[in-house]
């Protein structure tokens, strides 16, 4: 299901619920404890920072127009 993580490790699966849920709007304590006790404090902030900087960069890539390198055409259609 969508709202479930896939079969991961265990790192793994505690940065995929990190990550969904600050793209969501806020990390529950629980995710970030868990987090922040495998990567320590400054890992969980590296973390929240690494999505927000993706956020960041699909929102410019989504928005400004660019072309795809060759002029490709697009993989999917716009709604």
């Amino acid at each position: 299901a969508r709202n479930q993580a896939p079969d991961l490790s265990a790192d793994e699966k505690a940065v995929f619920v990190f990550s969904r849920e600050a793209h969501a709007g806020r990390v529950s304590d629980e995710a970030f404890r868990a987090v922040q006790s495998r990567f320590g404090l400054v890992g969980a902030l590296e973390l929240i920072a690494l999505n927000g900087y993706y956020t960041l960069m699909a929102m410019v890539l989504n928005n400004a127009g660019l072309p795809l390198p060759g002029n490709a055409e697009p993989p999917l259609k716009a709604p």
